[in-house]
């Protein structure tokens, strides 16, 4: 079930990542109002009468080649995230199939129904793939498809399970990351933060990185905490809620973090985008960036598309403007991937956009299956991998000039 958050007499439902039902919404005196306040690409994914602009015109298109596709199944009102192995990439549809496909080809390895539909997925611990159904049951299947651990745990689940040092990280809806024993599932810690009055409901998880767990948290903080014990570490203010109603107070983190050398980066809704020193906790540099989007990242740039659809080239040792490209101003963009000479993303119709990573001009484009890619592409061996939210995997590559 998805989680509910009331406001006044208003029930409001996540459709996606980020997404409110439409019905609810017109059933509630004064929401729609408050909508305009909120950024073209939200209300773009409220499934109502919002326009997608046209795509943009390419002058001349760089050749894009489809090395494969297969499908997995689609994720429905969920995010199901694909994940790659040394051979292999896997993906997980929300009526709970496995599928791994070998990742030069494209052809199904193995498949598994685990016969419950998933809220979350995949996770891993560096060997096993980790998942969670709409029971909220954690399911560990080793990387030929044998399950080796099946354990109820607390609170709904829509992030993909993290593993390391002999742990499995859980984070719930209701403000919770959770320590679990990787062999048996049992709590071993649990950190929990006070939620505001109302948040947007997302897929958001946690990057752990050595000793350490990176989460962001609705409301505009980010935290470190310790992985042995769960204890926070430091805590930054990446942004603070504004405005009259709590609609336009929503300032939550739900970028996935991301880290880029010694920062780690994140952005929040309505709020900015930051670089934070991941050891000490100390903002490196902030820009008045709204998004929702994970960060791409080169040796020389850091890439993060806004609320509105703006995607940004910014210096990445300080932040500053190299340039923007507005052509996709209500495409909800996904999260950027660098990768060659192009900073490659998808849109909510299923289009892959290839820019130019030195100026962000217009350089090529691809078409999956006509639905949304929520998620940033994948840098593989293999090529850029692409995953939609009907549950297509599509592998690209860029014909080398002749």
């Amino acid at each position: 079930m998805s989680r509910s958050v009331k406001l006044g007499r208003c029930r409001w439902r996540g459709l996606v990542a980020l997404a409110v039902a439409a019905g609810a919404l017109s059933a509630c005196g004064g929401v729609t109002e408050q909508l305009k306040a909120v950024p073209e690409t939200v209300v773009g994914w409220f499934g109502s009468s919002a326009k997608i602009p046209e795509l943009p015109a390419l002058r001349a298109e760089l050749p894009v080649k489809t090395r494969w596709k297969a499908s997995v199944g689609g994720s429905g009102n969920y995010v199901m995230f694909p994940l790659l192995q040394e051979k292999q990439v896997c993906g997980a549809s929300v009526k709970g199939r496995l599928t791994c496909l070998d990742l030069d080809t494209g052809k199904e390895r193995w498949t598994l129904d685990l016969k419950a539909p998933l809220s979350a997925g995949i996770g891993t611990d560096g060997r096993r793939l980790l998942v969670v159904t709409q029971d909220s049951e954690l399911i560990a299947i080793e990387p030929d498809g044998k399950q080796s651990l099946r354990a109820q745990v607390s609170g709904e689940i829509l992030a993909p399970p993290r593993g390391a040092g002999g742990l499995i990280v859980i984070r719930s809806t209701d403000g919770r990351v959770q320590g679990l024993d990787g062999e048996t599932g049992k709590r071993k810690w649990s950190y929990q933060r006070q939620l505001p009055a109302l948040t947007i409901r997302n897929q958001a998880g946690v990057l752990i990185d050595r000793d350490r767990i990176y989460a962001g948290w609705p409301g505009g903080k980010f935290t470190a905490l310790s992985l042995e014990k769960g204890a926070a570490l430091w805590e930054v203010t990446v942004a603070t809620p504004k405005g009259s109603t709590e609609l336009e107070r929503i300032a939550d983190v739900i970028s996935d973090p991301m880290i880029n050398g010694e920062r780690v980066c994140v952005t929040a809704f309505q709020g900015r985008t930051m670089c934070i020193d991941r050891d000490r906790g100390q903002p490196l540099w902030a820009r008045d960036i709204p998004s929702s989007n994970t960060l791409g990242f080169d040796f020389k740039r850091a890439y993060v598309a806004d609320d509105k659809g703006v995607i940004h080239g910014l210096d990445r040792v300080s932040g500053a403007s190299t340039w923007t490209q507005e052509a996709f101003k209500g495409r909800v963009p996904s999260g950027l991937l660098s990768y060659g000479d192009y900073v490659w993303f998808g849109d909510v119709e299923g289009y892959v956009h290839l820019i130019d990573r030195a100026n962000g001009a217009l350089s090529a484009r691809a078409g999956t299956d006509g639905s949304q890619i929520l998620l940033p592409p994948l840098q593989t061996s293999a090529g850029v991998l692409v995953a939609t939210r009907d549950g297509a995997l599509v592998m690209f590559d860029i014909d080398a000039p002749k």
